[in-house]
């Protein structure tokens, strides 16, 4: 594909923003605040659109937007989805999708920090503000913060954490990644020995849940966190070690640049990763067996240089290695997002690969609902099991899950993730300048 017609496979979005003149059409509705437009991936539809990063998403109707990622499931916005430009001026977004593209942060809502409950709703808006160095916010936030976790894990699980109490079962808290959120706000707050305490207590779930920490970046945060600690506490060569560790997981993450930079003599670290245009080196010839359904017995060989003869030039197959989960947080997060972007564009993406090589699930339910919802949107997907895990090992970096896109010729055309779109589209970009 030329770069001079890089959308002509999606389609011409350059008429799909509509200016908007009657604004009682958008006064009269119950409008959302704080949520800004703060990325648009380039050539996406949102970017042939025009829409800009610091735009305001002032309404959206249909299924709301995942905090800080656009959406993560199904979502027919019915043709009301507005957008206020930098100078006032209203747009509406007129395809029958949302606007593929858009990154959004809204502003944490106070009502939703009352309960941990619905925590899980802002965990990636707090994962922006660590992202984009906005470590500020973990300060503003942190009573609230702290007050919501006391407030579902029962006044025992403090005493654990303080060290009042040594007969407390942690296990019985059900995931530990907004922990890690608290110890950096504790960290922010000053609160040095406190943020040890609750990464202490986070490590300890994790060991014994193996529960959703093993995610990315549940556990970059971890040691990026004890990194901060072990510099204010002086151990230099530990702190050297968990940023290196941190850095491994998550190159992206501003704040973890900076604090490799300066155990390297202020060298500015970017996110580079040693695949990305070259092709992939490794063939795999794996079962379609689901390791929970063990009750099929006949199964079928499935060979990724066999699906990639079958994918276009202008197409991208995906490839999603979980690792020893079956199913995780991030995984159905990523897995619901290609079914969107299928649902809208679906001569995109020619297949799914998912690999795994265990059986843990974070959530049963939830894997359920995630892949019967992928695929009501059209998306197939095969479930292959890596019974020796000899894929996961063979990819850079750690942490399940692992990415990859792929092009027609094995040339892996991005490797970040899917749930923000960075990974779609990044691997649209090289696949049209190819």
């Amino acid at each position: 594909m030329s770069e001079t017609n890089s959308l002509s496979s999606l389609g011409d979005f350059s008429e799909t923003l509509v200016p908007v003149s009657n604004r009682s059409k958008i006064a009269r509705i119950n409008i959302r605040t704080g949520a800004r437009v703060t990325f648009v991936h380039p050539f996406s539809p949102a970017h042939d659109a025009g829409i800009q990063a610091g735009w305001t998403l002032v309404l959206w109707r249909g299924n709301v937007p995942a905090s800080g990622l656009g959406l993560t499931g199904p979502c027919n916005p019915l043709n009301n989805t507005f957008f206020a430009d930098l100078n006032g001026n209203y747009f509406e977004w007129k395809a029958d999708f949302w606007p593929f593209g858009i990154k959004i942060s809204p502003a944490i809502e106070g009502k939703l920090l009352g309960k941990i409950s619905k925590l899980e709703l802002n965990q990636e808006i707090m994962l922006d503000y660590w992202r984009n160095n906005d470590l500020g916010a973990f300060t503003a936030m942190h009573a609230a913060l702290k007050n919501g976790i006391k407030q579902e894990f029962k006044s025992t699980f403090w005493e654990k954490i303080t060290g009042r109490s040594k007969k407390v079962d942690l296990t019985e808290v059900k995931t530990d990644f907004v922990l890690g959120f608290l110890a950096l706000a504790e960290y922010q707050s000053g609160n040095i020995e406190e943020a040890q305490k609750v990464l202490d207590a986070a490590e300890v779930i994790r060991e014994k849940k193996h529960h959703l920490s093993n995610a990315t970046y549940d556990v970059g945060l971890w040691f990026y966190v004890q990194a901060l600690i072990y510099v204010d506490t002086g151990k230099m060569e530990q702190a050297k070690q968990a940023a290196q560790n941190a850095y491994d997981l998550v190159p992206k993450v501003l704040p973890v640049r900076d604090l490799m930079s300066t155990f390297h003599g202020g060298t500015q670290f970017e996110e580079i990763d040693p695949l990305v245009g070259k092709k992939i080196p490794f063939d795999y010839k794996l079962p379609d067996a689901d390791p929970i359904k063990p009750e099929k017995t006949d199964y079928n060989n499935f060979m990724l240089s066999d699906a990639l003869s079958k994918t276009n030039d202008d197409q991208i197959f995906a490839l999603l290695v979980l690792g020893p989960y079956r199913a995780n947080y991030y995984g159905n997060i990523d897995l619901l997002r290609l079914a969107s972007v299928h649902r809208a564009f679906p001569d995109l993406i020619s297949g799914v690969h998912i690999v795994v090589s265990g059986t843990r699930v974070a959530d049963d339910e939830s894997r359920v609902w995630f892949e019967n919802t992928c695929k009501t949107l059209g998306l197939e997907f095969t479930i292959l099991y890596d019974e020796d895990d000899k894929i996961m090992p063979q990819l850079p970096g750690l942490g399940s899950p692992q990415r990859v896109l792929l092009s027609n010729q094995g040339i892996v055309l991005s490797r970040k993730e899917f749930a923000d779109e960075s990974g779609i589209w990044e691997a649209y970009e090289n696949l049209v300048k190819a």
